[in-house]
């Protein structure tokens, strides 16, 4: 129902349409696809504040469909959110009850692994070596004083990074591949983990994801040509880093 599945019309012509196409999560059949061209523009999804009524992207408002499956969830824009917390600050400081502390999952609170860990810690190192290293620079070049240099960076908040699956798969090989390496005894599948690893920064208060990594991991048991071998599936970023310049730099280490 979400469109996150796609065939080109050579494959969608070599589908069975008595056979159902199981993709893990879903079971779907041939007859249930639309064609669909690769040139729509949809519309943001839009969500009412419950407080001031306004209108606001759910994406930009920070608003979490999938929790809102039977459309009861109670939504405060940021804008009100942030009256409502500046009214208690105010109340508080003239001697009234203090507002109840709100805790919110962050990325810090997702599981960590040993691989997690050995990356945050590398790139947190190399960070702070290279804050330092601009900071000199421009403090040199203005002469001005090194706190003041590193105030003009714009920095964000502190990176963490977390792999979020690791799930063990099959990708079967299609038929003209077994048949054009037939006299190689080309195997019929090839089991693999897919890992992903993502990369976020907190930003004004949100961790935001900044980078993301889809990686297939061939294990020594695995046939040739693929055994022993790490393909990178996917990879994708977004210019948000604070400061922008570090955005190279970090994705690089």
């Amino acid at each position: 129902g979400n469109n996150q599945y796609h065939w080109c019309s050579a494959c969608y012509n070599e589908l069975d349409g008595n056979i159902p196409i199981e993709l893990g999560d879903v079971t779907l059949k041939k007859d249930g696809l639309k064609k669909r061209k690769n040139d729509e523009v949809h519309e943001e999804s839009w969500v009412a504040c419950d407080t001031c009524e306004r209108w606001v992207h759910q994406i930009c408002g920070l608003f979490n469909s999938r929790q809102n499956k039977e459309h009861k969830s109670e939504y405060q824009c940021p804008q009100c959110l942030l009256k409502k917390r500046k009214e208690a600050a105010a109340k508080e400081e003239n001697g009234g009850k203090p507002a109840p502390e709100v805790k919110m999952q962050t990325a810090e609170d997702l599981p960590r692994t040993k691989l997690s860990e050995i990356l945050e810690g590398h790139v947190r190192t190399k960070v702070e070596e290279q804050v330092r290293k601009l900071s000199k620079e421009r403090s040199d070049a203005e002469n001005v004083p090194l706190e003041e240099a590193m105030e003009a960076l714009n920095l964000g908040g502190p990176i963490t990074i977390r792999q979020v699956t690791s799930t063990d798969r099959k990708l079967e090989v299609r038929e003209r591949m077994k048949e054009r390496y037939a006299h190689k005894k080309y195997p019929d599948e090839f089991p693999f983990r897919c890992k992903c690893i993502v990369v976020f920064q907190k930003l004004d208060g949100i961790d935001v994801i900044l980078f993301a990594l889809y990686v297939y991991e061939h294990g020594p048991d695995n046939p040739l040509p693929n055994r022993r071998a790490v393909y990178v599936s996917y990879l994708d970023s977004v210019h948000f880093m604070r400061p922008r310049k570090m955005r190279t730099f970090i994705y690089h280490e």
